[in-house]
């Protein structure tokens, strides 16, 4: 498995279903930027809401063979394998990104339990063998992780980013002052959450 984060501000992405699962997708991909787009003959409350207030493209109907052309990403949520296995076969065709959700061996990516506090972002996977596990150890770091952590690492940044102006073009100063300045700041934070 190859690790990264995506950015998705403004990228077509798919969600065929209209459950919860479908809903819980949904909103991660619309937090992440995303242009949603929803195909399902049912959908929870949360995602008529969307729909109604724009947010998600909806079209009322089962998935239809093409549906996935000029999608970047696309994720299955229909509780129903042979479909599921339809939008994977036709997703793969070009090369479009696909999760079958609960399916591992219909995904060519997998969504991992994530942890956000501000800019700072922490993914757990298990390959798609065991999810809930990756989700006890997110509820795990939820607790270790302080929730104004996302401030420090802003107000880290700004030094960071002092420090390289500063710097102009000697390596050699910025080097140091990364040294004295920035990272006895990041030993203060790794010091206060206890991790050794």
């Amino acid at each position: 498995m190859y690790p990264l984060f995506l950015k998705l501000e403004d990228v077509k992405c798919l969600v065929i279903g209209g459950g919860v699962i479908a809903e819980r997708k949904t909103l991660s991909l619309i937090e992440s930027g995303a242009e949603v787009t929803l195909i399902s003959p049912d959908i929870t409350n949360k995602l008529d809401e969307l729909i109604k207030k724009n947010i998600v493209k909806y079209c009322n109907r089962l998935f239809r063979a093409g549906d996935t052309h000029g999608f970047f990403l696309v994720i299955a949520a229909t509780n129903l394998i042979e479909v599921n296995k339809l939008i994977y076969e036709e997703s793969i065709t070009t090369n479009t990104l696909i999760n079958c959700v609960d399916e591992p061996e219909h995904c060519n990516f997998y969504v991992p339990a994530q942890i956000k506090r501000g800019d700072l972002q922490i993914a757990i996977s298990t390959s798609g063998k065991l999810p809930m596990l990756a989700g006890r150890f997110r509820k795990l770091f939820e607790t270790i992780l302080p929730k104004s952590i996302g401030k420090e690492i802003e107000r880290l940044h700004q030094i960071r980013t002092r420090i390289i102006t500063e710097s102009k073009d000697d390596p050699g100063l910025k080097k140091k002052k990364f040294e004295t300045e920035l990272e006895p700041e990041i030993e203060i934070i790794i010091n206060n959450i206890g991790i050794k």
